[in-house]
């Protein structure tokens, strides 16, 4: 399975508070498989990160992640800053 990020663009919830982001939380084990990636730190971010920037070229859309544990359980926060986020 190639490394890709864009089933971010599927996700049919993300919590939009009206402040022009939108927020999704994954455990990490389910991003990394969902983005065809090993667990290998800090590699993740990385090409987060460079799709980012190669959307980001295209589209008004960022995307941005931070790791979070929580009783011993990682957990990736995704930030997605969108125009229409902040329409809602």
């Amino acid at each position: 399975m190639p490394v890709s990020f864009d089933w971010l663009l599927r996700v049919p919830y993300w919590h939009a508070p009206g402040d022009g982001t939108a927020h999704c939380e994954f455990a990490l084990s389910d991003f990394l498989e969902r983005s065809g990636l090993t667990h290998t730190p800090g590699s993740w971010q990385v090409q987060l990160h460079t799709w980012n920037r190669d959307r980001r070229a295209q589209h008004c859309t960022t995307y941005e992640a931070q790791l979070e544990m929580r009783h011993g359980i990682a957990f990736v926060q995704v930030t997605r800053r969108c125009p229409s986020d902040a329409d809602h």
